[in-house]
């Protein structure tokens, strides 16, 4: 069923703002007349640039998009995550979900009664690559790890991030279900990644009568997300009502502003409270035409010595000596990190130790932490490989294998213990099956009917104990030494389309529509 038959398409209008940057607006007409305005971003230009709203109350967030985005000098600009508007003091208004900026977490996820077991969130690191998703509480100590089957993605790495609703409207090309509100219309905004990775779309929906829109429920949303010209291959919803707000640089004369500000701002949609809504927080799309000089990489960090530096978009972005928290600094392709003096062998990345019979010590982006395989059942070994927890079966250690008997293989892969029989017409000789005569070169356990291990199934001690970086380093305070073991610290997971259910949540304590 094709939910937005009785939206007739009036008029598409497109025009560039800069160079991968364009805005979009849609008008239709018929029994529920809509306006779409929307922002569409390459973020594969290098002049691009992300910046959601900092910890920085009335100028950040606690602020409207407009104001914002004058802050920002951004060229484009919408409203983020909800707002609690039964908070008080200093926390009126604070988003309920996951902040980051500059790579600072300043606000987790907690579950709650009201919020759900999942929250929504749209997060890009500071190669512009974004994830759009939901996920179990995120945590400022989940942020720390991720799954180790795709150890090429932290969250920690996460740069800039705005929380969304809790259920996403699109997955994989795939409309999702469910919604704060499924079945009423109200304006709306959203944010979607297309399937090539590397376009976003900003979207906002009038209604209540704004402008002469009725709105959209949930459904509508991701029918039109799905449809031409967004082509979604992820999307999330994000505050709508009175909080909708588009905002994006428009220089001509006779633009249509809902109000105009400053640096040819214009604020495209009519906000249905009839004028700006000071919100939780927000993104922004920044321009520069050239990168600052003092950018080594115009998305990246990097070390100079202790120093770790950032830039995104070519627009420096932060830098902070490590030394001055007793740390190195440790710099992994176009990322940089802090490295805490007690990391094994001053290594930062996915170094492990075992410190006795079950304590294991490691660091993951120079975040140091120690753990207890015992919390598991396991203990702690090491061998060639590296350590791990693992079965205690694994007597040669985390990465071995060995014959049980002729015909029978053991083989421990990152500390999971496994057997497999050997084929006909082999035999296990040195922990391999081998043909008569055959000999055993593979320095790596043998391929066996061993089931694919996860990070649970291998009880990878997932631990916090961690020093403050600089503010570069995309920490935040002290953890004071908890720790957190495999299973408790799911995260994020990066999907990369082309290239390379659950539960509706309660509305949010106060959360305004």
């Amino acid at each position: 069923m094709l939910l937005l038959a009785p939206f007739v398409i009036a008029a598409d209008y497109e025009r560039e703002v800069r160079d991968g940057i364009t805005s979009f607006k849609r008008f239709t007409d018929g029994d529920r007349p809509q306006d779409i305005y929307a922002v569409r971003v390459d973020l594969s230009v290098p002049n691009v640039g992300l910046h959601a709203s900092a910890d920085d109350r009335g100028v950040e967030w606690y602020t409207d998009t407009l104001s914002f985005a004058e802050e920002a000098n951004a060229v484009a600009a919408i409203n983020g995550d909800w707002s609690c508007t039964t908070c008080s003091g200093d926390d009126y208004l604070h988003p309920l979900g996951l902040a980051i900026s500059g790579g600072m977490v300043w606000n987790d996820h907690i579950e709650t009664d009201a919020i759900g077991a999942t929250w929504g969130y749209l997060a890009c690191g500071i190669d512009k690559r974004c994830d759009l998703d939901q996920a179990a509480p995120l945590g400022d100590a989940s942020m720390l790890f991720s799954p180790l089957q795709t150890p090429s993605v932290y969250p920690l790495r996460y740069q800039e991030a705005i929380g969304a609703n809790g259920l996403v409207l699109v997955e994989d090309g795939v409309a999702g279900s469910g919604c704060y509100d499924t079945s009423t219309t109200n304006p709306r905004s959203a944010a979607c990644i297309q399937a090539d990775g590397t376009h976003l779309w900003l979207v906002v929906v009038d209604g209540r009568g704004s402008g002469g829109s009725t709105g959209m429920s949930c459904d509508e949303v991701r029918e039109l997300l799905l449809g031409d010209p967004f082509d979604c291959w992820d999307a999330v919803m994000l505050d709508g009502g009175g909080s909708s707000t588009l905002v994006v640089e428009d220089t001509s004369e006779g633009a249509d502003c809902n109000p105009r500000g400053d640096n040819d701002l214009c604020v495209k949609n009519n906000p249905s409270d009839g004028s700006l809504r000071t919100v939780a927080n927000h993104l922004a799309i920044t321009w520069d035409d050239t990168a600052d000089p003092s950018c080594a990489l115009a998305n990246g960090k990097w070390c100079e010595g202790t120093t770790i530096s950032q830039c995104q978009g070519g627009r420096p972005t932060g830098s902070g000596d490590c030394a001055v928290y007793g740390a190195g600094c440790q710099e992994d392709g176009d990322f940089a990190f802090c490295v805490d003096y007690r990391c094994p062998e001053g290594d930062g990345l996915r170094r492990y130790n075992c410190v006795d019979a079950t304590q294991i010590e490691g660091c993951n982006d120079g975040v140091y932490g120690v753990g207890d395989c015992a919390g598991f059942g396991l203990v702690c070994g090491e061998d060639a490989g590296g350590a791990s927890c693992m079965d205690s079966r694994c007597a040669a250690g985390p990465h071995s294998s060995f014959c049980l008997s002729e015909s029978t293989v053991a083989a421990c892969t990152d500390g999971v213990y496994a057997e497999s029989t050997c084929a006909e017409g082999t035999n296990c000789v040195e922990g391999a099956c081998l043909s008569p005569g055959e000999d055993n070169d593979d320095t790596g356990p043998p391929t066996g009917t061993v089931d694919d291990d996860t990070a649970e199934a291998r009880g990878e001690a997932k631990v916090i104990d961690r020093v403050d970086c600089a503010p570069a380093c995309g920490t935040t305070s002290p953890a004071g030494g908890l720790a957190l073991l495999a299973g408790l610290a799911l995260t994020a997971r990066r999907r990369v389309p082309a290239y390379a259910t659950a539960t509706p949540p309660r509305t949010g304590p106060g959360a305004r529509r």
